[in-house]
C-alpha cells in the first residue's frame, strides 16, 4: 500500500492490503497504538492527499492470487515476470526509534553497519519480545466501539483533501 509514482496518473487511489489492521488502521478507521504504524498512516494521508478520493480494501490472502504468486516469486531468486512492477526502496519509509531493538542488515556485505564491531545476531528471547510487542490487541477500535467484524471483502472509501485528512467518511459493506 504505497508508492509516489500513481498520483501523477489518477485521481482516485485504490489501496489494496491483506491485512485487515493495516488496511483499517491506514484509513483511519482504528487507531495506530504503534509509532511505527502511526507514521505509516501518516505517509498514507500524505499521498493521499494527492487525490480527489481513495479507496482502501482488504482482500484476504487466500482470495488474492496476485498477492500469493508475488510472494512466492519474493522469495525465490526467480526473474521478476513481465508486466510486474518492481521498485527498490532505497531507505525506509519510517525512522526507526533509537530506543527500538531493530537492526540493521544491509544487503551490500561491503556497506557500513550502525554498529561496528556489534554482533548482528539477536536471540529467541530478543526475537519473541519483539513479536510479542508487535501483537494486534495493542490496535483498538476508535472511540471505544467494538472491533467490527469485516466482511470476506470490506471496502473503505474516504474523500481525501490537501491536508490528508480522512476523518469524514466510513465504511462501506
Amino acid at each position: 500500500m504505497g508508492s509516489s509514482w500513481p498520483k501523477k496518473l489518477a485521481s482516485v487511489a485504490s489501496c489494496f492490503g491483506d491485512s485487515d489492521l493495516v488496511v483499517q488502521q491506514a484509513s483511519g478507521d482504528w487507531d495506530a497504538k504503534d509509532a511505527n504504524m502511526a507514521s505509516y498512516r501518516f505517509h498514507v494521508q500524505q499521498l493521499a492527499g494527492f487525490f480527489e478520493g481513495c479507496e482502501f480494501h482488504h482482500v484476504p490472502r487466500a482470495n488474492n492470487e496476485a498477492a500469493d504468486a508475488l510472494s512466492k516469486i519474493g522469495s525465490t531468486r526467480q526473474a521478476i515476470p513481465p508486466g510486474v512492477a518492481l521498485q527498490h526502496l532505497r531507505k525506509p519509509s519510517i525512522t526507526p526509534s533509537p530506543d527500538s531493538d531493530s537492526i540493521f542488515v544491509s544487503a551490500d556485505p561491503g556497506a557500513p553497519q550502525p554498529n561496528p564491531g556489534a554482533s548482528q545476531s539477536i536471540g529467541l528471547h530478543s526475537r519473541t519480545r519483539r513479536l510479542h510487542s508487535a501483537n494486534p490487541g495493542a490496535c483498538q477500535p476508535k472511540s471505544g466501539a467494538s472491533q467490527p467484524n469485516p466482511p470476506a471483502h470490506s471496502r473503505t472509501r474516504r474523500p481525501c483533501s490537501r491536508t490528508g485528512s480522512s476523518e469524514d467518511g466510513g465504511l462501506d459493506g
